[in-house]
């Protein structure tokens, strides 16, 4: 769902996969969310010019699909969430994966690794 000040109270945009039609998104609005639609339109946008930072070449994104759907009564946005919480689920996430990393997660150093560490370690040792 695209919020848009541009449309009227009882129209709301989507963006939606390219290969849905219009017959498709009417059918699957009425059928799950049991929303009367009145009026469906659809529009594709053409993808954005890119400069490929490998090749320098000028390639073009995904194209996007949108569709304004007019529905019987007016539609309300629901409220955007808070900053807080989107805040502490991500910091709750990142200090499980820290946890996971420092777990399971070890630097195994082969042979000649463990042998160079050792005498550097000898060797800052006479140095003190």
């Amino acid at each position: 769902m695209v919020r848009s000040s541009k449309l009227a109270p009882n129209q709301v945009m989507f963006k939606v996969p390219i290969h849905l039609n219009k017959f498709d998104i009417r059918d699957y609005l009425t059928n799950i969310y049991k929303v009367n639609v009145t009026d469906v339109r659809t529009f594709i946008l053409p993808g954005k010019r890119q400069r490929d930072m490998r090749t320098a070449e000028l390639v073009l994104s995904k194209r996007q699909k949108k569709t304004i759907v007019t529905l019987d009564k007016d539609f309300v946005y629901p409220d955007p969430p808070s900053q807080e919480s989107f805040g502490h689920w991500s910091t709750k996430l990142r200090d499980i994966l820290r946890k996971g990393r420092s777990k399971g997660w070890k630097i195994r150093l082969s042979p000649q690794q463990k042998a160079v560490a050792a005498k550097a370690f000898k060797y800052s040792e006479k140095e003190e």
